[in-house]
């Protein structure tokens, strides 16, 4: 038996325009703090520069706080395996020849028995890897149908903290 309909948080649905008919307002929602959380030290270099592009963009609409680090993670070590995988098929090929037997002729390596072609295991890491990314992905409203929904024009600018103020004008003086 269902549970009903899925909770939609409170931020989304004001970036959406306020309440429809259809929406009971939160009785207890939690409201973290918005921030950048820290990039987790267990990405690679390629995840970690994912992470560096998009968190401030998500930042900047205040969508992201500390309680998202493990989905952008998610999201971020997907796109890293996902980059590595389609690498791959680009230098291997979509499929190829398994069971492949090479020998040496006049000093030349060459292939004997060509095989049965089978497909690229970097095509189905490749798949894996953009099915996690676009599930993240819309968790996060990184993607057109997630956005779509939003409305700019009830994003706010972030709050500027006036400590933060009082020290950047501290440091022009």
């Amino acid at each position: 038996m269902g549970r009903g309909r899925k909770a939609i948080p409170q931020k989304v649905i004001d970036l959406k325009g306020g309440r429809a008919h259809s929406h009971r307002a939160p009785r207890n929602e939690v409201h973290p703090p918005s921030n950048i959380p820290t990039c987790p030290a267990h990405l690679d270099t390629k995840a970690q520069n994912e992470w560096k592009r998009v968190a401030p963009l998500l930042d900047s609409v205040g969508i992201i706080t500390e309680l998202d680090r493990s989905t952008l993670a998610a999201y971020c070590e997907a796109y890293s395996r996902w980059v590595n995988a389609i690498v791959k098929v680009r230098d291997m090929g979509d499929v190829y020849a398994k069971g492949r037997e090479f020998g040496v002729i006049n000093k030349k390596k060459v292939i004997l028995k060509v095989g049965v072609l089978t497909l690229n295991p970097y095509v189905r890491i490749a798949k894996e890897a953009e099915d996690c990314m676009r599930k993240n992905a819309s968790l996060l409203a990184m993607n057109p149908a997630s956005r779509a929904s939003l409305s700019i024009a009830n994003i706010k600018p972030k709050q500027k903290d006036p400590y933060e103020e009082f020290l950047a004008k501290k440091a022009q003086n």
